[in-house]
């Protein structure tokens, strides 16, 4: 039950690893904004459950649907395992990628079944800059690298003015004695 993207892995880890770095406190009116900004665009968010053993964090994307108020209705984008999570693990909080920024809020848990989860979103969250330039998300943009003869496959997930993330395919065979360099 893997819910975590490619695209989100860094955020997340980093997350993991330290916290959000402390931001300013953002209004529920300015939060709503946003989700329906992210309904528009049809993007998804990331709920994050901890478990309650091990205190893992395990991130699920959801596309939430127009919000008017105080809560928040999501469709799951890949439906989880919802018996494991209700007897495993607890609501932890929403990260919400916008560019540059991030927005975590932590919200309560009102409902949530195989197909929709249903939130009552605080009175403020927290908003925090992660990046210093603003990744460009892509779709089906096919990549081909090449390294020490070994041709690999995969797609552009996004770019920036500096860098570029592609997630390769597990396609490229590597002959004994040929030395990659990531």
């Amino acid at each position: 039950m893997n819910g975590t993207d490619t695209a989100s892995q860094p955020i997340l880890s980093a997350i993991q690893q330290s916290g959000p770095k402390p931001g300013k406190a953002v209004s529920q009116k300015t939060l709503i904004n946003k989700l329906n900004y992210i309904n528009f665009q049809d993007r998804t968010i990331l709920v994050n459950f901890k478990h309650t053993r091990y205190d893992t964090i395990l991130a699920l994307r959801a596309r939430p649907l127009p919000c008017a108020g105080e809560s928040l209705s999501c469709f799951w984008s890949d439906p989880p395992n919802i018996a494991l999570l209700q007897s495993s693990y607890c609501l932890h909080n929403l990260i919400i990628v916008d560019g540059k920024r991030l927005f975590v809020v932590v919200p309560e848990l009102l409902d949530m079944n195989e197909r929709t989860l249903e939130l009552l979103l605080p009175k403020t969250c927290n908003e925090s800059c992660t990046r210093s330039t603003k990744r460009h998300d892509c779709s089906e943009v096919a990549v081909q690298a090449t390294q020490n003869g070994v041709i690999f496959n995969g797609f552009l997930l996004d770019f920036t003015p500096r860098a570029m993330r592609v997630e390769f395919t597990a396609t490229a065979t590597v002959q004994r004695g040929v030395l990659l360099q990531w």
